[in-house]
């Protein structure tokens, strides 16, 4: 026997020792007894593991969230093709250069093996570990409409990363740390440009400001004006100085007036079909009413229980006129109320409450006295019940009492007095709470107080109780789940529940975050003092300023999108036809 043309020491069964890597030749003769020999030889190779090389392994905290990679490797035979590992997932196929993307932040592992033309792969793999710090990503979560009408803007950021230490805001003054909620106060007619970037303990700051940067002008001027407003469910209705009517949001029942349902739902507000000098508005549920200057009261929209008052059910596209002659009226869910022009008081729709006053439980389709012998001079819809203020200044509530909102206990068939200190000058009812503002300027509220809609401590009450504000209140609006009220200055102040955005105002958040606080206490909204109306809906207000523009902020088909979300706007957003 030879070993690579090395004599070997061979027998019936032939032991090759310690063979090295490589390719070796065997050459074994054979022998019979009569000296006749043949020989054979054969190659083969010994092959070893491949050796495995990796560069590009990113040295200590890296930014970035990808990684590249450059295989090499050494082998007595041929490589092939390579097996990759990341982080404990499984080995995979992979090529020479190993592009990984959309790691996340932490730390990593990545391995390879060579694989030879045999099939055999690096016992030992080469290795590589790295910690990602990615930059932290920064989260718009409050910020002023491009037109507002407040000279202070708020601007509230957060971010998903746990390791934020601080903010930074960047504007024409230069970059300086801010908290996660900043003030901006910008003059009237000038505009302001902020970007809010979140940095982490690393000192990595959020490269992207396109999503974080804020600009917005402080308006001043009207283009249209605008003298009076109503909101209801899911629409708004208002008088402009010509006293044309325009109404916009939801459609679905014709709500808007505009003689078609197949309108969609729409944030810019529209005529009202029946040309006309209107002097009062009244959005409903899914309703409108509205009086003319002649006296006359035309209604429209979803008359499923007669809100409407036509006499019969169904849905009222255009607007419909009512007999008599009215002076006020008013529209929530299912039912209106109007004051005729004797003072009259009377209610239709939805009544299994009482809430049309009517001594009894039965809808109405058409308009039917409140039981009593009252005058009135105001008269205000809730959400299953009815407030109206006589004209001796005494306040008389009826219908749904699940919380008080009626005073006392139980649903009221006819109006009940209100114990107030001493004579009213405007009635306002909301969804389950009531209010009034009294001769000396003061507020008492009632009812249904859970969201901080009575102005003091949550709860519900059936007696009146302070509003508290104790300024002297000129304008009052109850809503759904909020109130708000304008005072002799001019000024706005709000309180209820923020998360519809009803109240205009962006109230400090609780140090767990989200969700935010109910506010208790009337809070002003920004420093300016130049309100004249102001009008609640169910989850949605509007208000106008001095100058006559419009303003509105909420949720419902009737408010603009804000930051990308159709239908809700926790910020002043000026409306135009």
């Amino acid at each position: 026997c030879e070993l690579d043309d090395e004599p070997l020491s061979c027998g019936p069964h032939i032991d090759l020792g310690d063979l090295g890597v490589g390719d070796h030749l065997l050459r074994v003769e054979f022998c019979d007894p009569a000296g006749n020999c043949t020989a054979l030889t054969t190659t083969f190779r010994v092959d070893a593991s491949p050796d495995t090389s990796l560069s590009g392994c990113p040295s200590g905290l890296s930014s970035s969230a990808s990684a590249s990679f450059a295989l090499s490797g050494s082998d007595n035979g041929t490589i092939v093709g390579w097996r990759c590992l990341l982080d404990g997932g499984g080995w995979f196929d992979c090529g020479a250069s190993v592009q990984l993307t959309g790691l996340g932040a932490g730390t990593h592992q990545f391995s390879a093996v060579a694989v030879d033309d045999v099939g055999l792969t690096d016992g030992t793999p080469s290795s590589c570990s790295w910690t990602i710090d990615l930059p932290p990503e920064t989260w718009l979560v409050y910020r002023p409409s491009p037109q507002t009408p407040l000279t202070t803007a708020v601007i509230e950021v957060t971010s998903p990363d746990q390791d934020v230490t601080h903010f930074t805001c960047s504007s024409a003054t230069g970059t300086t740390t801010c908290p996660a909620q900043s003030w901006w106060t910008v003059a009237p007619a000038a505009s302001s440009t902020v970007t809010v970037t979140a940095v982490d303990a690393a000192g990595l700051a959020d490269p992207s400001t396109s999503d974080t940067t804020v600009s917005w002008t402080v308006e001043t001027s009207a283009v249209t004006t605008w003298t009076s407003i109503s909101v209801g469910e899911t629409h708004a209705c208002a008088l402009r100085a010509d006293r044309s009517m325009w109404c916009w949001g939801a459609n679905e029942s014709g709500q808007l007036g505009v003689s078609s349902a197949a309108l969609p739902a729409t944030s810019v507000p529209r005529a009202v079909t029946v040309a006309s000098v209107w002097t009062t508005a009244a959005a409903g549920h899914h309703h409108t009413c509205a009086i003319k200057a002649t006296g006359s009261l035309w209604c429209w929209g979803l008359n499923v229980f007669g809100e409407v008052g036509t006499g019969a059910t169904g849905v009222e596209i255009a607007p419909t006129q009512l007999p008599g002659s009215w002076r006020s009226v008013c529209a929530n869910r299912w039912h209106s109320c109007g004051i005729d022009s004797t003072d009259t008081a009377w209610c239709w729709g939805y009544n299994p409450d009482g809430r049309l006053g009517s001594g009894d439980t039965a809808n109405h389709a058409t308009p039917v006295s409140v039981a009593t012998g009252t005058t009135w001079q105001q008269i205000a819809c809730g959400g299953a019940h009815t407030c109206g203020l006589a004209t001796d200044g005494s306040v008389l509530c009826w219908g749904g009492n699940s919380d008080g909102q009626v005073s006392g206990t139980g649903n009221a068939l006819t109006p009940r007095p209100v114990a107030l200190p001493t004579t009213a000058t405007a009635v306002a009812a909301g969804g389950r709470h009531s209010c009034a503002r009294l001769s000396d300027g003061s507020v008492y509220c009632w009812g249904n107080g859970a969201s901080g809609q009575r102005g003091t401590t949550p709860g519900s009450v059936t007696m009146p109780a302070r509003y508290g504000f104790g300024g002297n209140a000129v304008t009052l609006a109850a809503g759904g789940l909020h109130t708000c009220l304008i005072d002799s200055a001019g000024a706005l102040f709000c309180s209820g529940d923020p998360l519809s955005g009803a109240l205009g105002f962006r109230p400090l958040p609780p140090s767990g975050g989200l969700p935010l606080a109910s506010v208790t206490t009337p809070t002003q909204t920004g420093s300016e003092s130049a309100w004249r109306d102001i009008a609640a809906g169910s989850t949605a207000s509007c208000g106008i300023r001095d100058a006559g523009t419009l303003w509105c902020w909420g949720q419902g088909d009737l408010l603009p999108a804000w930051a990308g979300e159709a239908g809700f706007s926790p910020v002043w957003i000026r409306m135009t036809p």
